[in-house]
């Protein structure tokens, strides 16, 4: 069963979209090992953005722990505003 945790960040200075993505492409967050199936980022205002991280499993969350909060802890002028995770009990796709 899939497990998701769903973030909202606040940022000290406006997004920049541009960099996002090649933060998150060169970042490697969503390795095979980690056993992530899927992230989004999304943005919400100028200087809020929305994430989605979808893992393989519930175990794969729990031994991604360590390197997530690394990751989260970078000094990227980032603050986590939200937290909510929980196993996925519907997916459309696979209905």
């Amino acid at each position: 069963m899939r497990y998701v945790i769903s973030t909202t960040w606040k940022h000290d200075d406006p997004i920049d979209e541009a960099s996002m993505k090649a933060y998150l492409a060169e970042s490697k967050l969503a390795s095979d090992e980690d056993g992530i199936a899927e992230v989004y980022w999304f943005k919400i205002d100028d200087h809020t953005h929305g994430s989605v991280l979808v893992y393989v499993s519930e175990d794969a969350y729990v031994k991604h722990q360590e390197k997530l909060k690394e990751f989260r802890n970078a000094g990227t002028g980032v603050s986590l505003m939200r937290e909510e995770k929980g196993p996925s009990i519907a997916v459309l796709s696979e209905l």
